[in-house]
């Protein structure tokens, strides 16, 4: 009987609203060795370059790139969507960043490309999304007093299906693409980085920096909801499956001391 009612505790609290389901995966980029747990989701990461635990985003460390193939990235997509959906990540420069330089890979890749759609670094400062190499899909926003000034932001990509892809810095809006996203013109790969494109093509442009919490939304979050994300002492909760597996440990726990 007290298994059933901690079971059904479980639901009630589920029922109550209780988890945060837009939020797929989070990392924290604080793990000592390379693997990175996925805080949320069951994406785990791995992190290839330096680790920090002074002068970070949300307190308990970071990673840092300074060499030209550092990243942190994950090798599958559980829980991601070609049709709509938010990247979110913390970036400072402490380095020297020369032109062409990555900064996020996603996992959408287009018809006849090679590359992932990305966000880099090109010349001056500026920020512009890609497709592929020389094929721009927005302008450029010149970044050089913002995200290149050597203290904390936030940057945010959201793609959805019939809307611009949007890139946000600090919760402010600052480049769309020209065109609407097409969904059926991408696919879903399992690849996704922030620091560089190296797990596609193998190639050596980090964007030297550190970097921090990293987050992936179902959904293409409104200015309105960024701020609850960006706030560095933002926790996710725990999902619906997450608490039932919760419930479930103790119910089996319960029954095996009987």
């Amino acid at each position: 009987m007290k298994q059933v009612l901690l079971l059904t505790a479980v639901c009630v609290l589920c029922s109550q609203g209780v988890s945060s389901a837009d939020v797929i995966s989070c990392w924290n980029l604080n793990d000592a060795g390379d693997a990175t747990a996925d805080l949320v989701g069951s994406n785990p990461g791995t992190m290839y370059g330096a680790r920090v635990t002074t002068d970070t985003w949300e307190g308990a460390g970071a990673f840092q790139a300074v060499g030209s193939k550092d990243y942190f990235g994950t090798q599958s997509a559980n829980g991601f969507s070609v049709s709509q959906g938010t990247y979110i990540f913390s970036y400072k420069k402490d380095g020297t960043v020369s032109d062409w330089k990555d900064l996020l890979g996603t996992n959408l890749k287009k018809a006849n490309t090679s590359y992932p759609l990305r966000l880099e670094h090109t010349s001056a400062g500026k920020l512009r999304l890609y497709v592929q190499s020389g094929t721009s899909v927005s302008g450029d926003y010149n970044a050089s007093s913002t995200l290149f000034d050597g203290s904390w932001h936030t940057v945010t990509l959201t793609y959805a299906d019939g809307d611009k892809i949007k890139v946000y810095i600090d919760g402010s809006l600052v480049l769309e693409s020209t065109a609407n996203y097409v969904a059926s013109e991408y696919t879903l790969k399992t690849y996704f980085a922030v620091g560089n494109v190296y797990p596609w093509l193998g190639e050596a442009k980090s964007a030297a920096g550190r970097y921090d919490r990293v987050l992936v939304l179902d959904n293409a979050a409104t200015a309105a909801e960024l701020p609850t994300y960006l706030d560095p002492s933002y926790v996710p909760e725990p999902t619906i499956m997450g608490l039932l597996l919760l419930g479930s440990i103790g119910f089996l726990r319960k029954r095996s001391n009987r």
